[in-house]
């Protein structure tokens, strides 16, 4: 938010000192589409630096699960009340693959006819 201040605040601070005589339309053109291109980049990296802190947020809570049950796990066999079938429960849900957290469909939804057709048809009802 500060960079996108200052950026503006620059901007309008050189737009004012432009002389008089000067035709200030490609200047408002040049400018803005600058100012839309920073913000763009801006929103761009803040949307991707969220992602990335809800991905590792994802894996550090599936990391404590698994480190939760593999505590329970290594309790269990340590006392010897683990049965085959405990064991092969608690094995399955530690060593489950596990999903980095990050959404992959960054793409437009497809709005052509065939698109919202397949879509449509898809969806169980």
């Amino acid at each position: 938010m500060i960079a996108l201040f200052l950026v503006g605040w620059m901007s309008s601070s050189y737009i004012l000192g432009l002389p008089k005589d000067v035709d200030r339309t490609a200047v408002y053109v040049i400018v803005s589409g600058g100012l839309i291109a920073f913000t763009t980049m801006m929103f761009w990296i803040g949307r991707l630096i969220v992602k990335l802190y809800l991905s590792e947020h994802h894996l550090r809570v599936d990391a404590n699960e698994r480190s939760t049950m593999t505590k329970t796990y290594l309790a269990m066999t340590h006392e010897g009340t683990a049965t085959e079938a405990e064991r092969a429960i608690v094995l399955s849900a530690i060593f489950r693959p596990t999903p980095d957290g990050i959404v992959r469909e960054d793409g437009p939804t497809d709005m052509s006819v065939g698109g919202m057709v397949s879509k449509f048809l898809s969806n169980p009802r």
